[in-house]
């Protein structure tokens, strides 16, 4: 039987975020890391997310420099991917 994955729109609804709050969680490393099936495809094992959302404490504990680092981390995610569009498309600001 194949593991199953959960793309990022997928996760992000499951856990009631955006998209790029997962992106930056990830990159943070709040979440589990996606794996590689494709030149194109990267996903999290649902098992994988799964235990991640187990481990978390039932009540949120996040003090205000977590949260602060959190936004910190999504705007250097959306920065970052800004600057690949416009090297991909070869548009600058």
């Amino acid at each position: 039987m194949s593991p199953k994955i959960v793309r990022v729109k997928q996760l992000a609804e499951w856990l009631g975020i955006s998209v790029t709050t997962a992106y930056a969680w990830e990159e943070a490393r709040i979440l589990p890391a996606r794996r590689r099936f494709g030149p194109n495809v990267r996903a999290w094992l649902v098992e994988e997310i799964d235990s991640w959302v187990e481990s978390r404490p039932a009540e949120s504990c996040l003090d205000t420099q977590r949260v602060e680092s959190l936004h910190v981390a999504r705007e250097e995610a959306r920065t970052r991917r800004e600057s690949e569009d416009n090297e991909r498309t070869g548009t600058s600001e």
